[in-house]
């Protein structure tokens, strides 16, 4: 009989980091009003944790449930025209299954929260050296179609980072005959280990921040 086929935990794994990154990229807009030069100023920080309680090592038992979670959070600072915005949320989901006596992957519950404003409070030291969310977040928890609210959840992290930085740099240039948008985006990620209330500690940790810069030039004005 073949190994049972569990549900792609690296390719989730990869789209937790992906909705991180894509926090850096930037989405060309026009100028305010004609004739204006607008700048978009973005700095955003942030961090993830899995979490699996599926065995690294031999098969899985029949019948048993396991468990992946996926934590993530960011904050951000948007300057435009003068004004600056700020936010942060936090999420988290969590993804029981098994395996029947054939090696088929059997989904069950699934629970999941966010939260935003002012329920999360998350600092990311800027060498990416830790980091730290307390969050209240409402939680659901859906299995076969119903799904029923579970109240609030305090998730907590505390990340410390371990691996080498790795820093990311770009520059975007776009001209469409009415408007030419420049971009300028910076950034750095590191791997951590984190410790994450309710669900335990994980070395499968990321923490990054990046800023980015937009300005956008009415072709009249050019």
């Amino acid at each position: 009989m073949t190994a049972p086929t569990r549900m792609p935990w690296m390719t989730r794994t990869l789209t937790c980091l992906l909705v991180a990154g894509a926090a850096l990229t930037l989405t060309p807009a026009p100028a305010h009003a004609a004739g204006a030069t607008s700048i978009v100023l973005t700095r955003e920080a942030g961090g993830e944790a899995l979490l699996t309680d599926y065995p690294t090592v031999g098969r899985p038992v029949t019948g048993r449930s396991y468990h992946d979670t996926i934590v993530s959070t960011a904050l951000s600072a948007v300057r435009s025209d003068g004004t600056t915005s700020r936010g942060a949320f936090a999420s988290f989901s969590t993804t029981t299954y098994s395996f029947d006596a054939a090696g088929t992957y059997v989904e069950g519950a699934q629970t999941s929260g966010y939260a935003d404003g002012a329920a999360v409070l998350l600092t990311v030291d800027r060498s990416l050296r830790s980091a730290r969310l307390r969050a209240t977040v409402p939680a659901t928890r859906c299995d076969q179609g119903v799904c029923n609210d579970l109240g609030t959840v305090l998730l907590t992290v505390d990340w410390t980072g371990t691996g080498v930085t790795t820093r990311t740099a770009g520059r975007q240039y776009l001209h469409d005959g009415k408007t030419t948008v420049t971009s300028w985006t910076a950034g750095e990620t590191r791997s951590a280990q984190a410790t994450v209330g309710p669900f335990g500690s994980t070395t499968a940790a990321s923490l990054w921040w990046g800023t980015s810069q937009q300005r956008t030039v009415p072709s009249m004005v050019r």
